[in-house]
């Protein structure tokens, strides 16, 4: 007589695993979907936590999902957050937060850069005036010579015909009195 054993093995709900499927598949497994025998995440996990089963965060120096990414290379100790990727401690000194990729001004640089807008808005400022003061000296100059020239070049009669009536009129008074 031969025996033969036959494993059985039903199908478990969504989200289920294990002998009479008695076991959930670990929140932190992608879709919440794992193996329905050994309840390992068969999707992944999500962003900080390792495989196979998905309740372990990412080692030191690693984040991100399936703990793919390394941290970046200016966090104190290489240590950043196992979901985020941010600096746990702080950035190496030269780099600001919050993931240490910009490098951090010194005091020096930003005050070179605050004495070079302001020499640069005197200059400006200086040339504006400058402008309209020698605006200002040749429409004077302008209106000046216009007057010397109508001066010199037209007669006060031919400006004023009513001067000329005067003179006309002061000519004959003078004929009219002398003797």
């Amino acid at each position: 007589a031969l025996l033969t054993e036959f494993a059985v093995h039903c199908v478990c709900d969504f989200g289920k695993w294990g002998q009479n499927c008695s076991h959930s598949c670990d929140t932190k497994c992608l879709n919440n979907t794992c193996d329905p025998v050994r309840g390992q995440c068969n999707q992944g996990c999500v962003a900080g936590y390792k495989t196979p089963y998905c309740t372990e965060v990412c080692k030191h120096g690693q984040w991100g999902l399936n703990c793919l990414n390394s941290c970046q290379n200016f966090c104190v100790n290489g240590s950043c957050h196992h979901v985020t990727g941010l600096c746990d401690i702080n950035c190496e000194s030269g780099y600001q937060s919050p993931n240490c990729t910009q490098v951090q001004k010194s005091t020096k640089e930003v005050l070179k850069t605050g004495s070079t807008c302001i020499t640069i808005g005197v200059t400006l400022t200086s040339v504006a005036i400058a402008m309209i003061v020698v605006t200002a000296i040749a429409v004077f100059m302008f209106r000046r010579n216009r007057k010397l020239s109508i001066g010199s070049d037209t007669s006060v009669t031919e400006l004023c015909p009513e001067v000329l009536s005067m003179e006309e009129a002061a000519t004959d008074l003078s004929d009219d009195i002398s003797p």
